[in-house]
């Protein structure tokens, strides 16, 4: 049992220490997988040409047509968001250490609003309430392994673009061996400041194929 004066919710985080390990993932809602499983399913057949753009080189080069010009500017904007997604997930899943972990939010200011920045259950001390470090004292160590991205067309009028981000990290505590999950975030990307504007943690798929 997780104690929760112990492991607050700050080390909801970015699903580390109480997702890592059976005993740990009690939190987790019934019924939750199946939805994000339905969720994913449905946006992997209208987005999937999204998706396979925003991780490939852009092809369009000499848009002409209006469809071609919009059909351009969402392959732009996919690129941009996947990139930006990608790099700000590489740094809040990569740590192995107390100080690499209080780098993490340093480091993502390039990729992420204040807002963002601002989200404890992301960014905060790893320490527990009395002050001492969880990642020292469990050995918390976590290295990201990569990411999908399938995104919904560009919102006109907020200027934003929203997507469904799949995760894949290997974590582990106390020296064990690195067992390997899959997260699943909605995100959020503001076109004007290049940055991800929302980061929400939905929560871990199981048992999940491509």
């Amino acid at each position: 049992m997780v104690n929760k004066k112990t492991l607050p919710i700050i080390l909801i985080i970015t699903g580390i220490v109480l997702m890592i390990g059976g005993p740990l993932r009690s939190h987790y809602l019934n019924g939750q997988e199946q939805q994000i499983n339905t969720t994913l399913n449905a946006r992997r057949q209208v987005l999937k040409k999204y998706k396979l753009r925003a991780e490939n080189p852009i092809s369009i080069t000499n848009p002409k047509t209006a469809a071609e010009k919009s059909t351009y500017e969402q392959l732009q904007l996919n690129h941009r968001f996947f990139n930006t997604a990608n790099a700000f997930f590489n740094v809040a899943f990569t740590f192995n250490n107390q100080e690499q972990w209080n780098k993490r939010e340093s480091k993502a200011n390039q990729y992420a609003t204040n807002d963002v920045l601002k989200n404890k259950d992301i960014f905060n001390s790893g320490k527990d309430s009395s002050g001492h470090s969880i990642i020292t004292a469990e050995r918390v160590v976590s290295n990201f392994n990569g990411m999908k991205l399938y995104v919904s067309p560009i919102n006109t009028q907020t200027q934003t673009a929203t997507g469904l981000a799949k995760i894949t990290y290997s974590g582990s505590i106390f020296n064990t061996n690195a067992s390997s999950h899959t997260d699943v975030y909605l995100v959020k990307y503001d076109l004007h400041q290049q940055k991800l504007s929302q980061v929400q943690r939905i929560g871990e798929l199981t048992n999940e194929g491509e």
